[in-house]
């Protein structure tokens, strides 16, 4: 198995927002027979907020300041 080092382990992000996208992913070695197809799944409980629906929330909200139907610091946004 391939360990990451201390150095690629220890990114440090500026921002929460940073931190989403680029879910990691993990081989499923014994989920297949040895020389069957190659099972990876995606962590998304690896997200800031554990969920598949973080890329898409920090888009929506991006292009809401883009457009200025939001502003940052003003504006409060509840998940229903």
């Amino acid at each position: 198995p391939r360990v990451l080092s201390r150095a690629s382990a220890a990114k440090i992000a500026d921002s929460v927002t940073d931190l989403i996208g680029n879910t990691p992913m993990c081989r499923l070695r014994r989920v297949i027979n040895p020389g069957g197809a190659d099972v990876v799944v995606k962590l998304e409980s690896m997200e800031p907020c554990n969920s598949v629906k973080d890329r898409i929330g920090l888009s929506m909200i991006s292009e809401a300041e883009k457009r200025g139907a939001i502003t940052p610091g003003v504006t409060t946004l509840v998940e229903p």
